[in-house]
Parts: structure tokens; C-alpha cells; sequence
């Protein structure tokens, strides 16, 4: 199959050959499971080590690298295989590297040249919601798959020739969010470099350090009451930690919202707009988020407004730099906390109104970057899911 196939070709392509039908076969009859060792989460910490040689995975994004020495060479996969992620949360991992899995994990391999592995990877993916909902029923505590839900499960097995474009296509695809990937990561990277470099002043510079109690304002939010519907569904954003976890600062959405009578009951709680929002208290301490729109914040959340003295985004991108910080301050409590009084006492580099301004707008021009990007990725990630389910779907 030529590289570069285009879209119409491989719907010709797929014409051709399925113009009625495509076979279902269960995956186990021309793939073969391959099991995985008993290690437990604590021995592959031990154990990982960055000169490993066989990846060994675990549940989720657990993963370790672990000499060859320490697994049995009859438990380490040198094939092209499909992980599955069988516990918890539920998901498949194509890997073309040695390596082997926990034993509540397993994997499959194509031997059989009527399947291309990776056709039956991003089938696998496609359905994975539906085997993610058999898990759930399956499951006690957690969400489970047994052996037998991935090894009869129905795949479409169209000829051999139909699988290789669609590989082709949807490889193109994922190799393009791959790079969109790596473009955001190295630019994050060079962000937080120029973002210590900006901020970081001496005594040549003869920068001002003063209390951010003495040089802005600042607020911690209280939650409305639950048992009051009068106070939630109107049109100001409430801000929780959860939604800094779900993107907050770059898209401005939040799970709930109040009503006009909650801003009223509300008085001092208030947030304008230009406020930076900093995460007080638990593991989401350190978190920074910027208000562009009025809201209101629960109590593990203080806003700093800033005064005459203090550019808003420059305080912004302050307390940004200094997350780590803020999270040392909690302590290493179960519930670590940094109350308002530790807050404000929190010291900051104080520069000129117009040097504030200048660190701002450069760090607002890479960011603005890093954020196209991002929305880039989304599309490209979009667009992948609609060629992918367009391209698995078959008449039966």
C-alpha cells in the first residue's frame, strides 16, 4: 500500500473489498493472549530503574523499567502487542518495545496474518467505552475484565489489505498528535524557563519586595448554601479546585454557577475580573488559576485582587512561579493548608508598574502560543476519533 494514501482511495479501497459484508471474529481466534508476571506496585518501584530494559506496566499509567535480569525471559514479549488495561480505568496501549505486564493485565499478539495488530489496537480503542462499561458490571470495587471479555469479543476482519490502509491512515493521524505533544511539552518547558528568568531579580535590579497582604487584596470564597436552590444555576461562575483540575484557566468554565440573590448574600466574597484564584488547602494546594469574568469561589480557594501597585497578570504568573512554595508552606499533613494569614505574608518581587507590564505581555505571547497549540491538538484529536470510527465501522 502506497504512503500517502488519500481518504478516497481507501474508501474505494474498502468499497472494493467489502462492498457487503466484513467477517466478525472473536479476537482470541487470530490473536494470542499473552500473560503477564506477579510483581507488585512497590517491587517495580523498587526495581524501575532509567537503564531498564523491559517496560513492565501496571494499572492505569503505572509503568516501570526493569532489567532483563530481574524477569523471566519466558515472561518478557519481544512482538508488536495490544496492552489491555483490565482494572480500574479501562483502556488499551499499542507497544512495539520488550516488555511484559502485572499479572491482573495481559496482552495480545498477531501470529496470524489475517489480523495487523495495530488494525485490531484501534478497534479495540474504539469500543473501549463499551468494555469499560462490561468491566463496571463486572467489578466489586473496582471495574474489572476477565480474560474471556477481550478473547470473544467481535472484531470486524476485513482483508488484510483493507486493515493495512486503515493503519496507515490512522497512524498519520496519531503521529501528528504525537508531535503536537512533544511541540507542547518543549514549550512549556521553555515557558517555565523564561517564566524563573523574568522573575528572578537581584540586587543590581533594585526590585522592591514587599508582603502580598500589604500590596493587594485578598478574598477567600465561601460555598452558598446547598440546601438554598434559589442561590445556584444563574450565570456567574462558581470556582472550585475541581474545575482548576478541568481547565478553568484556559477555557473559563466552571461545574456550577449562582444566582444573582447568592452575589447578593455574598457582599466582601465577590471576585472581579483580574483576580488571580490560588488553591489554599488539600492536594489541589499551589494551584493558580486567572478570573476574566466576576465569580465567587469556595473556601479552599483565595483570590488575589491586586491594587494600583500590581499588574494583574504579572501577579498572575508570580504566584505561578511560586506554586512549589505555596505547597511547601502546607506541611506534609494529610490536609495540608495554607490559611490567609500565612498567605499574606507570602513575599514578592515588586518591580515598576511598566516592568510588570513588560513580563506580562512576553509571558502572555508564549502562553497564547502554547494555547494554540493545544486547541490544534484537540482538533487533530477530533478529527482522529471521527476517521477512526468512521473507518471501523462495517456493515455485518
Amino acid at each position: 500500500m502506497a504512503r500517502g494514501l488519500k481518504m478516497t482511495t481507501l474508501t474505494q479501497l474498502i468499497e472494493h473489498y467489502c462492498p457487503d459484508s466484513v467477517e466478525c471474529v472473536k479476537l482470541g481466534d487470530v490473536a494470542i493472549r499473552q500473560r503477564g508476571i506477579a510483581i507488585t506496585a512497590a517491587k517495580m518501584r523498587e526495581l524501575d530503574s532509567p537503564n531498564g530494559g523491559i517496560v513492565v506496566f501496571g494499572a492505569g499509567a503505572t509503568r516501570a523499567l526493569i532489567d532483563s535480569s530481574e524477569i523471566a525471559s519466558t515472561n518478557i514479549h519481544t512482538k508488536d502487542s495490544v496492552i489491555v488495561k483490565a482494572r480500574g480505568h479501562v483502556g488499551f496501549e499499542m507497544c512495539t518495545v520488550p516488555f511484559t505486564t502485572k499479572s491482573e493485565l495481559w496482552s495480545y499478539r498477531s501470529d496470524d496474518p489475517k489480523l495487523n495488530i495495530r488494525y485490531g489496537y484501534y478497534f479495540l480503542s474504539e469500543h473501549s467505552g463499551e468494555l469499560a462499561e462490561i468491566a463496571r458490571l463486572n467489578g466489586v470495587k473496582l471495574p474489572q475484565l476477565k480474560v474471556s471479555d477481550t478473547d470473544n469479543y467481535l472484531i470486524p476482519l476485513p482483508p488484510r489489505e483493507v486493515q493495512d490502509a486503515i493503519v496507515e491512515r490512522l497512524d498519520a493521524f496519531a503521529a501528528l498528535i504525537e508531535s503536537l505533544d512533544s511541540e507542547i511539552t518543549l514549550r512549556e518547558k521553555r515557558f517555565e524557563y523564561f517564566r524563573e528568568q523574568l522573575l528572578t531579580f537581584d540586587e543590581s535590579d533594585c526590585v522592591e519586595c514587599v508582603k502580598l497582604g500589604g500590596a493587594a487584596e485578598i478574598i477567600t470564597g465561601k460555598t452558598p448554601k446547598t440546601s438554598e436552590p434559589a442561590l445556584w444555576g444563574g450565570s456567574t461562575p462558581f470556582v472550585t479546585p475541581t474545575d482548576f483540575a478541568n481547565g478553568y484557566d484556559s477555557h473559563g468554565r466552571t461545574a456550577r454557577s449562582v444566582s444573582d440573590q447568592a452575589l447578593q448574600a455574598a457582599k466582601n466574597k465577590i471576585v472581579a475580573p483580574g483576580a488571580t484564584l490560588v488553591t489554599c488547602i488539600g492536594a489541589s494546594l499551589g494551584g493558580v488559576a486567572f478570573a476574566t469574568e466576576q465569580c465567587l469561589t469556595n473556601q479552599q480557594i483565595n483570590a488575589v485582587v491586586p491594587s494600583e501597585k500590581l499588574t494583574p497578570r504579572f501577579i498572575y504568573y508570580v504566584m505561578q512561579e511560586s506554586a512549589d512554595y505555596l505547597r511547601s508552606l502546607g506541611g506534609s499533613g494529610t490536609m495540608p493548608i495554607v490559611n490567609k494569614a500565612k498567605f499574606s505574608e507570602f513575599t514578592l518581587p515588586l518591580p515598576s508598574l511598566e516592568v510588570q507590564q513588560d513580563i506580562a505581555d512576553k509571558l502572555d505571547t508564549m502562553q497564547a502560543l502554547i494555547d494554540n497549540l493545544k486547541q490544534e491538538r484537540e482538533l487533530r484529536k477530533s478529527q482522529f476519533e471521527y476517521y477512526r470510527e468512521k473507518l471501523l465501522t462495517f456493515n455485518s
